[in-house]
């Protein structure tokens, strides 16, 4: 299948979160993960990788909750940056590689959510200012369902479909970090 783009940024933010049950609801999901891979579309090898945790401002302590869905614990997001300074170092890691140009790259995810949803109303409820290049993404998701007429209700399900071996990377990642924080 063609298509037009020389780099592709595949993005998977994870936020904070709680029960439905748990409490008064967040003011706003923030941010806590925010790893972005950049891919050549020519071979699909991995070009170079950013990856931040972010600081929570608006509530600061990771519920078990959101540690059970995302394998991130409060010493990882403790003494990191918030999110309008993570937004500053990425924007100068996308100006570091001259090759990309708004036409030649678009964001992946897997949904709407992190583009459409997570950063802009965070970014609105604190006034940070997001680049216009986060409008351009592919959701795979969509564009399965595009390219197939049959729906895919998440990774897991288009992993089994193309026979890709799930990386389970955020846990082992946690526990590795784990590790680390109390060693």
């Amino acid at each position: 299948m063609s298509q037009k783009y020389e780099f592709v940024l595949v993005l998977d933010f994870e936020a904070t979160c709680q029960e439905n049950s748990k409490g008064p609801l967040l003011p706003v999901q923030e941010i806590i993960e925010f790893p972005v891979v950049q891919l050549s579309t020519k071979d699909w090898k991995e070009v170079r990788r950013f990856h931040k945790y972010i600081r929570p401002t608006e509530s600061p302590r990771i519920t078990s909750f959101c540690t059970s869905l995302t394998g991130i614990i409060q010493e990882m997001v403790d003494n990191q940056s918030t999110l309008s300074k993570v937004l500053v170092e990425f924007d100068t890691w996308m100006k570091e590689d001259s090759r990309l140009q708004s036409e030649n790259f678009a964001f992946v995810t897997c949904g709407d959510w992190d583009l459409k949803v997570a950063l802009p109303n965070e970014a609105n409820f604190k006034k940070i200012p997001i680049p216009d290049y986060f409008n351009q993404w592919i959701n795979v998701k969509k564009a399965y369902s595009e390219h197939t007429n049959q729906f895919a209700r998440g990774m897991a399900q288009l992993l089994q479909i193309f026979k890709i071996q799930h990386q389970n990377h955020k846990f082992e990642r946690a526990e590795r970090d784990d590790e680390t924080i109390f060693s």
